[in-house]
């Protein structure tokens, strides 16, 4: 009985193995899209403040006071 459960383990091992790959895989991808996303919306922001600010990078945003914290 217990032979026949190590046989059983040894012949799923690689489908166990192919699975956490797959899944670690499906995971980065989605950690990339969301990278992505996050920066896009960075830069959105960052080109709106920019536009309230009068096209100057800087701490005080005049334009947008209600939406974003005081520094």
């Amino acid at each position: 009985m217990a032979m026949k459960r190590i046989l059983l383990n040894l012949l799923l091992a690689p489908f166990r193995v192919a699975f956490w790959i797959w899944r670690i895989d499906r995971d980065a991808q989605e950690c990339q899209r969301n990278i992505q996303k996050w920066q896009q919306q960075a830069a959105e922001i960052d080109r709106e403040m920019r536009e309230a600010n009068g096209g100057k990078r800087g701490r005080q945003y005049q334009g947008l006071r209600g939406k974003w914290p005081s520094p």
